[in-house]
């Protein structure tokens, strides 16, 4: 099986399960000059631009090479905190992680950690370990034959959907551990429950608490890990992990649009889309390439022009934020890796 198709099968089954979760809740060092570039300001620099980025750009770019090296990650970082790691355009993916995001972005700290220990980790089985939710390809060993949902290492291994929870995250509450409810089905728990007597789902603060119907078991998952709200005192249909009080539908986890107004990105985390505001950054959202990105009045690049993401030698020249800087991808201990031919762009890696 291909590339593209494992990944479309993963996002499909990632989708598939949180589906079912949601249904139930509702019911920068390296900078050198490159032919002309020059280092990107820092975000909020320009009079145009508001916000703070999530990482330095040398940062960014060390987790971007990762998203890049390891399949399906940027489809884990998505469904763990609504970020869109691009996993086709390094430029877009530098941009989203060293560019401007709101200040005030619901679990912008709890994003930036996951984030910052992507780009410290030394190896794909260190960067997904960054995550709280990981799709498990086929042949691993943690979901071999007859693959039924089990427990392991602090793991929730949710095999029938092809994926993990790690219960220690901060996705769910503290006291979760691995347990097997009704049905064979594993889940990241606070104890066994019965739908009849446990009550409606409700928000706690920004904690959806329900009694999954099918698996029988307690549990509560933040919002905030995804950049999401759930109002407090709601029950009921209306307990939900939400975007300014909206659940917004989505089906292909790790997809990112704009919203119709086009003021906000919007990152399919599952079941459910969470948003970022380009327009509290001075900007809006421009469809690009099968992604899309905030763009500025000030831009003077984007990640489509002729030459971004182009090596010379171990230099990339990028298009960050809309400026255009050059990366010294060995100041990383990184090479300069053309792109594919194919829909993938050039990166370090």
């Amino acid at each position: 099986m291909n590339a593209p198709r494992r990944a479309r099968l993963a996002r499909r089954a990632v989708a598939a399960a949180l589906l079912g979760a949601a249904s139930a809740a509702s019911i920068a060092a390296g900078c050198t000059v490159f032919d002309g570039l020059t280092a990107a300001p820092t975000p909020g620099e320009d009079a145009g631009t508001k916000g703070e980025a999530y990482l330095e750009l040398a940062d960014a770019v060390r987790a971007c090479s990762q998203v890049f090296r390891c399949e399906n990650l940027a489809l884990s970082v998505a469904t763990s905190i609504g970020v869109p790691a691009d996993e086709a355009s390094f430029s877009r993916c530098v941009s989203w992680l060293a560019g401007p995001i709101p200040e005030d972005r619901v679990g912008f700290e709890v994003q930036r950690s996951l984030l910052a220990c992507v780009a410290a980790a030394t190896s794909c089985e260190a960067a997904f370990a960054c995550a709280f939710l990981e799709p498990v390809p086929s042949g691993d060993p943690r979901c071999a034959p007859p693959a039924e949902d089990a427990c392991g290492d602090g793991e929730a291994r949710r095999c029938a959907e092809r994926y993990l929870e790690r219960c220690a995250s901060p996705r769910f509450s503290p006291g979760s551990v691995c347990r097997v409810g009704a049905g064979g089905h594993a889940r990241c728990a606070l104890g066994a429950c019965l739908p009849a007597t446990h009550g409606p789902a409700r928000c706690n603060g920004n904690t959806l608490i329900l009694c999954e119907q099918n698996s029988r078991l307690r549990v509560a998952m933040d919002c905030t890990t995804l950049g999401l709200t759930c109002a407090e005192g709601a029950q009921g249909v209306s307990a939900i992990c939400g975007a300014n009080g909206a659940i917004l539908p989505c089906e292909d986890p790790g997809s990112v649009a704009c919203s119709p107004d086009g003021a906000r990105a919007r990152i399919c985390t599952g079941a459910v889309a969470s948003e970022i505001d380009c327009g509290a950054t001075g900007g809006a959202c421009v469809a690009e390439g099968g992604g899309a990105r905030c763009a500025r009045p000030s831009d003077a690049c984007a990640p489509s022009d002729e030459g971004v993401d182009a090596c010379e030698g171990t230099v990339l020249a990028l298009c960050v934020a809309g400026q255009r800087t050059a990366f010294d991808c060995a100041s990383a201990g990184l090479g300069c890796r053309p792109g594919d031919g194919a829909g993938r762009s050039g990166h370090c890696g």
